[in-house]
């Protein structure tokens, strides 16, 4: 290969290189832009929040549909981790609440009840490869025919795919199902005992993947990557 080909192969990678970090920057600048309309009240807003966290971190063929990360050689770059690794194995049955929290409170109305993304209030901060943080399991639920077990990209995929439409299938997964569906997750009593009523909790799928953009948009490193090509 002549010297001048080969100058213009590295200028040629050096451009293709500067525009996925820019891809990326915008990515996370619009994350941003969709998690603030999210916050405000904004339900609807899951579905974008889903795309660029899929955009960014859920790989496919490297020639073909490629995320951002893997189009960078960055799947190792340290995304903050905000829930303690669980262990998926035979002896155990269910845990829940990993990237979200509950609370409960009692007042001359009645009693209250909130369901909330995590966001700083995490006890557990630390920080785990792209590649490792994003297969990571993040939520264990028992169902009649078993468990389902949860990884951000489950959660992430699922939204992306099923909430907003963008994959049409004869049914919705059952895992997805369980996820998705008020009381599929989480079911709360509230009432006096022997007038106790069950309270199916919507939208624990939605407070998972707001924390998840959480730890994203909370990741230095991420930032780093899009603005000077290093971590």
């Amino acid at each position: 290969m002549s010297h001048k080909k080969a100058k213009r192969q590295r200028q040629e990678r050096k451009r293709q290189t500067g525009e996925i970090r820019a891809a990326l920057a915008e990515q996370l600048r619009l994350l941003a832009k969709r998690c603030a309309e999210f916050d405000a009240g904004d339900w609807g807003e899951a579905v974008d929040i889903a795309t660029r966290l899929r955009v960014i971190f859920h790989p496919g063929s490297p020639s073909k549909h490629p995320s951002i990360l893997q189009s960078l050689d960055a799947e190792k770059v340290p995304i903050l981790n905000t829930t303690e690794p669980i262990e998926d194995s035979d002896n155990i049955i269910e845990v829940i609440g990993g990237l979200y929290r509950q609370s409960f409170a009692k007042d001359e109305h009645g009693t209250h009840y909130e369901l909330r993304p995590l966001f700083g209030d995490s006890r557990y901060r630390a920080e785990a490869p792209a590649f490792r943080w994003w297969d990571q399991t993040v939520n264990i639920v028992a169902a009649e025919a078993g468990k389902h077990v949860y990884t951000r990209k489950d959660v992430v995929v699922g939204v992306a795919n099923y909430e907003g439409g963008t994959h049409l299938a004869s049914r919705i997964p059952d895992s997805y199902d369980v996820l998705s569906r008020p009381g599929g997750v989480i079911t709360i009593q509230i009432g006096q005992e022997g007038d106790a009523q069950d309270v199916p909790i919507v939208g624990v799928h939605l407070a998972m993947l707001r924390q998840i953009a959480y730890e994203v948009l909370n990741s230095p490193a991420l930032h780093r990557l899009a603005e000077k090509g290093t971590w």
